[in-house]
């Protein structure tokens, strides 16, 4: 369980990153554990990859990545210990946060309807006719419009972290 994190050396991406910070400290908080003072150590490694790698080599007692299941089997398709080259049982999974958004690409609302149309038809037809350029630039195999549900979720956690962030909580 999270709780059974106490005193462990955790590993994360960085500061920034949605599945390998944010999102996963949110989960914690909101299981009502204080992710300040739950690990002795905290390392930032910068990659899925190298937080995957220090669990497996022992450098770290538990990290954080993403993890993509496949909706019909319910088994790992991408995650932060394949990337290391694990295989696919190569990870004890502790707690899911639930669908994360993945990073967007946002256009203001000052655009006309037409220029906004004109740009998700462009950057939808990338993949297809650039499509290496759409793995190198955004490591990405496509684009897709974004999931109202995939927030609510993280919503969820959100309100629950604030909670118990507030004084007599």
């Amino acid at each position: 369980s999270l709780a059974d994190l106490e005193g462990a050396n955790m590993a994360w991406v960085d500061t920034n990153s949605s599945a390998g910070y944010l999102v996963p400290r949110m989960r914690i908080a909101a299981a009502g554990l204080d992710p300040e003072t739950l690990f002795a150590r905290q390392s930032f490694l910068g990659s899925h990859e190298r937080v995957a790698c220090a669990v497996l080599d022992g450098d770290a007692d538990a990290g954080a990545t993403y993890l993509s299941l496949d909706p019909k089997t319910g088994k790992p398709m991408s995650a932060g210990w394949l990337e290391a080259g694990a295989g696919i049982n190569g990870a004890f999974v502790i707690e899911t946060a639930g669908p994360i958004p993945s990073d967007a690409i946002v256009l203001s609302s000052r655009l006309s309807e037409e220029t906004r149309a004109k740009v998700t038809a462009a950057m939808s037809a990338l993949p297809e006719s650039v499509p290496e350029a759409v793995g190198a630039l955004f490591r990405a195999d496509g684009f897709a419009p974004a999931q109202t549900a995939h927030y609510d979720r993280l919503a969820e956690m959100a309100r629950a972290s604030r909670a118990r962030e507030k004084p007599g909580n």
